[in-house]
Order: C-alpha cells, then sequence, then structure tokens
C-alpha cells in the first residue's frame, strides 16, 4: 500500500512538473495580433492607395441610400505565413453595402508581405480602415500625388539623394514645446468638429521632406481620418517655414520627416 501510495506520489509530481510546459505550449498562438514587424501590402504604401483607387466602389453606399457623409470601414484578415489573406471579416456595421464591399476588395488584394517575430515569418491579424465617401479619397489622393512614394516602413525605396536614418532627425526651430507653441496659435482646431466629426481623438500622420537648408517639401497625408483635418494639417507645416534639418556625420542632409498632429473633437 504505501508503494502504491509513493508511486502515485511521484506520479503527481511528475505532472506537476510539467503542467506549466504544456500549459505554455497550448497558450503560445498560433495567430499574432500584434508582430515585431506587422504585416504590410506587397509593394508599399503608395501601391495601397492606388490599389483601392481602382478598386473600391466609394460611391456605393451613396446608391443604396445612404446618407451623405463619410463613411469609415474596418476590417480585420488574417496574414498567413505565405502572404496570402484568410478569415476577412468586419469589426464595424455601417451597413449600406459597405463592409460587403471592403471584404471584397481585400479578398482580391492578393498576396501581401507577411509578418515577422524574432525574424521568423508569422500568421498575423491585420486591420485595415476604407474609407466611403462622396468623393473617393483614394482616386484624389492619387491625382494629387501621381509619383507618390511614401517610405512609411522600411521596405519602402526612398527617392534618390533622401536619407531615411540619420544621425539626429529634423525638428522644428525650439524643439518640442516650440512646435506645441506653434499649433495652438495657427492650427485651426475646430475643423473637423465643423465638418461633422464624431467626438473623439483624431490623429493626423503628415509625411513631408526637410531639405538640407530647412526648406520643407512634398507634404502629404499619411493618414486618411477625412472631415478636413488632413488638409488643415498640411496647410499649417506649410506655414511653419524652414526646421532644423537633420544631421549625419556632423552635416545637414535632406531627409523625410513623419509628425502627428492631433484634433481633439468635443461637442
Amino acid at each position: 500500500m504505501k508503494k502504491t501510495g509513493f508511486c502515485l506520489l511521484l506520479i503527481l509530481l511528475t505532472l506537476m512538473r510539467y503542467v506549466p510546459v504544456a500549459a505554455q505550449r497550448v497558450l503560445e498562438p498560433e495567430v499574432f495580433t500584434i508582430a515585431e514587424e506587422a504585416p504590410e501590402y506587397r509593394l508599399d504604401y503608395d501601391s495601397w492607395i492606388q490599389y483601392l483607387a481602382k478598386n473600391l466602389d466609394a460611391g456605393l453606399p451613396f446608391r443604396n441610400g445612404a446618407p451623405q457623409k463619410t463613411y469609415k470601414v474596418v476590417i480585420q484578415f488574417i496574414v498567413e505565413k505565405d502572404g496570402r489573406v484568410t478569415d476577412v471579416k468586419p469589426l464595424t456595421k455601417g451597413g449600406y453595402g459597405m463592409e460587403e464591399e471592403a471584404m471584397r476588395v481585400i479578398t482580391a488584394s492578393g498576396k501581401w508581405i507577411p509578418a515577422r517575430q524574432n525574424k521568423v515569418i508569422v500568421r498575423c491579424y491585420k486591420k485595415e480602415t476604407l474609407i466611403f465617401d462622396k468623393e473617393n479619397i483614394y482616386t484624389a489622393y492619387s491625382k494629387k500625388y501621381p509619383s507618390a512614394n511614401v517610405p512609411v516602413d522600411a521596405r519602402t525605396v526612398p527617392l534618390p539623394g533622401i536619407l531615411t536614418d540619420p544621425d539626429k532627425n529634423a525638428f522644428y526651430p525650439g524643439g518640442p514645446d516650440g512646435w506645441i507653441r506653434f499649433l495652438q496659435r495657427n492650427l485651426k482646431a475646430a475643423v473637423p468638429a465643423k465638418n461633422g466629426a464624431n467626438n473623439g481623438v483624431y490623429r493626423v500622420l503628415i509625411q513631408f521632406i526637410v531639405d538640407a537648408d530647412g526648406t520643407v517639401s512634398d507634404i502629404r497625408p499619411v493618414t486618411f481620418e477625412g472631415y478636413g483635418m488632413e488638409e488643415e494639417a498640411i496647410r499649417v507645416i506649410k506655414k511653419s517655414g524652414k526646421w532644423s534639418p537633420a544631421i549625419i556625420n556632423g552635416k545637414p542632409v535632406k531627409t523625410y520627416s513623419v509628425i502627428s498632429i492631433p484634433f481633439f473633437v468635443s461637442k
């Protein structure tokens, strides 16, 4: 009896020893929600915009009776290890056929660049926000920036002569505090509220080039929040004058800069 009890105790201790390992294996995610390198469209940011401009039927909800305003549809999907798009599903309920159209476009988008975790290719979730407006915002963007080359990540080749990894980034004269004071004096923060935006915090990303002499050029939006926010942010950056250029090896160089401008809507 004692021998039997000892055996049972030994088995129990052995099981307890290996439970954490087994549990760890079970909890290891098959599909990552966040990866060190997120999945991206197979070419670059501008190619994704061009794809949406050519393929998204932005006028569909209005033909189906939707009120005239800007709609945002969020679609979640998985980018497989081989780049295939699977498990496409909507996270919003805008109706009027918008979710179905957005899902169709993403399903037809072909293979994506898969995510990486610890330099290993993994399956990962991806969320995309597609905009439906009386004017196809993606078509308008492509027309305005026909040769756009927006380096939002390391996979996108920058334009010739523009560096992307300086020793010291370009910055507004006066630093962060000076930039905030400039925005307080010049940004028309009420623009989105006047254009019908819902309550919330919006962050607009604007990319531009800062030349070696501090001149700002090639200003373009990276986000599509709408309600006039990108236009207002671009106007303000155009008004900001010369910036302190980026530095490499002690010398000023031409480089990209991306800046976030917040809008707070509280009606």
